[in-house]
């Protein structure tokens, strides 16, 4: 064991935190998810949280203070294959392991909305200006 520069009350921080555990995928829509964990318990205490989405290209999604097991994942596709591995960093930078969180969105169905059969084939009005007798609905009329 070294020692490191960081301490709180004279006791050096010389341990990885704790890894985050029980990850959870909640309030799943097609473009959107939340995801939360369960701080993990001993270690270093907790800085924040990185949350890496690792599907290729892998990128870091966002970050979440040490204080807030949860982070907001927005503008996902729909129908889409999510992992996402959350990494604890502690006061004094080392990283935890990660925890794996996988879901799935669900696809985005658009549903055209409901015209009734039409009775029967009319054909649009002619042209009838200034109305004269045998156009339009005077056809036939007489006048």
């Amino acid at each position: 064991m070294t020692n490191s520069t960081i301490s709180c009350y004279n006791q050096p921080f010389d341990d990885r935190p704790a890894p985050p555990t029980n990850g959870l995928a909640s309030n799943i829509t097609p473009t959107s998810a939340l995801i939360s964990w369960t701080p993990g318990i001993g270690g270093t205490p907790v800085a924040y949280y990185e949350i890496w989405q690792a599907i290729s290209p892998g990128y870091v999604a966002g970050t979440s203070d040490g204080n807030t097991p949860w982070f907001g994942l927005e503008n996902l596709a729909p129908g889409s294959v999510n992992f996402y591995l959350i990494t604890a960093f502690g006061i004094n930078g080392q990283a935890s392991n990660p925890l794996n969180i996988f879901f799935i969105t669900p696809q985005l169905f658009y549903t055209q909305p409901y015209y009734p059969p039409r009775p029967r084939y009319c054909p649009p009005p002619q042209n009838c200006y200034p109305p004269h007798p045998n156009c339009g609905p005077y056809k036939n009329s007489g006048w």
